[in-house]
């Protein structure tokens, strides 16, 4: 509940609602597994992370949720293959949505009944979002690739204390709050996540985006998570890393299928300079995946080879 979606969605939502709160102090996977059956939650908001771990466990083939009316998955990117590997086990579609703490927290979501795979939703009621251009100061059509920018009551006034000239931006008669995120609109004005701005991988002159690295590698059914990042080389600029977490019956010998999987979907400049295994992805206190540990484990492994 330290979280601001713990707080306003979870906590100031459901007690609104009257509804009862399943509260866990930290994250037992069996416990929590067998308590959102046990208990017969309805409602369970999670993360990318915590769907894939519960799809991949032994428990998931025995498992039943037959009370959920309503999962959500935020604070990542939900890759299609985690969504389809949750339904697969639990009959239960996820539900994306999108935010940020300086939109307290919520401004897209999928329609529950209008849930489209890949995409993090249209904007809530009395919420207004796009996607600019900040170089050309210009909002942008649909399938272009550009920022996020939200105009709503949710959203913050500012940063105490700070300059806040490069926070916001004002068009059309609003104020809108950029959000350092990439994405599109498509032609229905459901969003679709590209990547943090700041994870853009610059290799030998193109952008990289390593969520499209990160779809592909997890369509090895050896792959238990993977974070792909840049680490800067003299050379290329930055070399694409991938960091891989294999299942537990899988063998380093599976490095070379990865590799051999990532030659037939990607484009050469998009295929990873390096695979190496971790025993973990570094994550928040929310599950979030920390790019910048993972950029230090892999540069360290790197410096020893």
């Amino acid at each position: 509940l330290y979280h601001i979606y713990g707080q306003t969605v979870i906590l100031g939502a459901g007690l609104l609602k009257g509804n009862s709160l399943i509260i866990f102090p930290r994250l037992e996977i069996e416990k929590f597994m067998k308590d959102v059956a046990k208990f017969s939650a309805t409602i369970f908001p999670g993360v990318p992370t915590l769907f894939n771990v519960m799809s991949k466990h032994k428990l998931a083939d025995e498992i039943k949720y037959v009370s959920l009316k309503l999962v959500i998955s935020g604070a990542d990117m939900l890759p299609p293959e985690v969504a389809d590997n949750f339904e697969k086990k639990f009959g239960k579609k996820i539900c994306e949505g999108y935010g940020l703490s300086e939109a307290s927290p919520v401004t897209h979501v999928n329609p529950p009944d209008r849930i489209k795979k890949g995409s993090f939703g249209i904007p809530l009621p009395s919420t207004y979002a796009g996607i600019y251009d900040p170089e050309k100061k210009m909002f942008l059509g649909p399938g272009e690739v550009g920022e996020v920018v939200v105009s709503g009551p949710q959203v913050m006034q500012g940063y105490l204390g700070m300059d806040n000239s490069d926070v916001f931006i004002h068009e059309a008669g609003r104020k809108w709050l950029r959000t350092g995120d990439l994405a599109t609109m498509d032609q229905e004005g459901y969003f679709h996540f590209t990547e943090r701005a700041k994870d853009i991988i610059k290799h030998k002159g193109f952008t990289v985006f390593p969520a499209e690295i990160e779809k592909v590698i997890y369509e090895s059914d050896a792959v238990k998570e993977v974070s792909v990042v840049g680490v800067p080389d003299p050379v290329v600029g930055e070399k694409i890393v991938a960091a891989v977490v294999l299942k537990p019956d899988r063998s380093s010998e599976e490095v070379e299928k990865i590799r051999e999987l990532c030659d037939k979907k990607l484009s050469e400049y998009k295929r990873p300079s390096e695979i190496v295994l971790v025993d973990e992805i570094p994550k928040s206190l929310v599950g979030k995946m920390l790019r910048r540990k993972v950029r230090e484990i892999v540069q360290q492994k790197l410096s020893k080879q």
